[in-house]
């Protein structure tokens, strides 16, 4: 059996600083959402999130869609079928989207 060798206290702080930065990002980066478009609607069409979070929208129909609200700085662009599209919500408060391919779906995006 070899005998343990001694860790320097530089080297286990490093260790100790190291994980608590990686912790730290984690839970900085916060939580991801997800919003189905299907059926040529937002699912769900209202979601709460906290300033951080990811917002990913999937969409499942056979067209493109948009996810569209300029003044929380959200503007998707085409989201082809079978695409997604990601957002950090950066800013808070509530934010009513649509898809400005097709006006008649809305959506409510609250950042907390």
């Amino acid at each position: 059996m070899r005998p343990c060798l001694p860790v320097p206290r530089a080297a286990t702080l490093f260790v100790a600083a190291a994980l608590a930065l990686l912790v730290a990002d984690a839970e900085a980066a916060g939580a991801v959402h997800t919003v189905t478009i299907d059926g040529f609607a937002f699912k769900p069409s209202t979601i709460t999130v906290r300033q951080g979070d990811t917002i990913e929208w999937r969409n499942t129909d056979p067209v493109s869609h948009t996810a569209t609200a300029k003044e929380a700085g959200l503007d998707s662009g085409e989201i082809p079928a079978n695409g997604t599209y990601r957002f950090i919500a950066r800013k808070k408060g509530r934010f009513a989207y649509i898809c400005t391919l097709h006006p008649i779906m809305k959506g409510e995006l609250v950042v907390e």
